[in-house]
């Protein structure tokens, strides 16, 4: 997807071993079926070299977060809410 931070690898024996991080810029369309990543660093690039590169996505847990921290809202806002009705409570929690 646009945005994503991949990690891209080079793991042959033409060149030696490299590493970088980049941003997705361009995915598969109707057209190719290519994903080209923008790198945040060119240094030490194998720009010679067309195989054994080894792709890893970078997670990013801000989702992840943001959906805990809005449970452990709605968990303590339960405890605050018991006399409300549970929609209410649910509205509240989670929207503030």
């Amino acid at each position: 997807m646009h945005g994503d931070e991949l990690r891209l690898r080079y793991v042959g024996e033409l060149h030696k071993p490299w590493s970088g991080v980049g941003h997705v810029i361009k995915i598969p369309d109707n057209f190719g079926d290519e994903v080209a990543i923008e790198l945040k660093s060119n240094a030490g690039v194998p720009t010679d070299c067309s195989h054994n590169f080894v792709v890893d996505f970078v997670w990013k847990s801000t989702s992840f977060d943001r959906m805990q921290v809005r449970l452990n809202t709605l968990v303590v806002c339960a405890h605050v809410c018991v006399c409300l009705s549970l929609s209410l409570c649910f509205s509240l929690c989670l929207f503030g």
